[in-house]
């Protein structure tokens, strides 16, 4: 999967050795949240349409996160 820039994103995140990671930050009910949106590549896409499953790894432990699937309009 590769992130994407999309219609919205505010902020883009970036660390030596990484690709740049569009967002978009906004705050919700007094607290700081942050959207990013992956694209599944073909192969992503033939491994899910075969039972495989998405994974989440976040380095330092597992604070609140949520992950769901919609349309979002890419800016090439």
């Amino acid at each position: 999967m590769e992130p994407v820039k999309f219609q919205g994103a505010n902020v883009t995140y970036t660390a030596p050795g990484c690709g740049d990671l569009p967002t978009l930050a906004e705050v919700e009910n007094g607290r700081l949240s942050v959207t990013s949106c992956w694209k599944p590549s073909e192969e992503d896409r033939a491994v899910l349409n075969s039972g495989g499953c998405i994974c989440l790894n976040i380095l330092g432990g597992q604070p609140p996160v949520s992950m769901w699937v919609q349309e979002v309009n890419i800016v090439e």
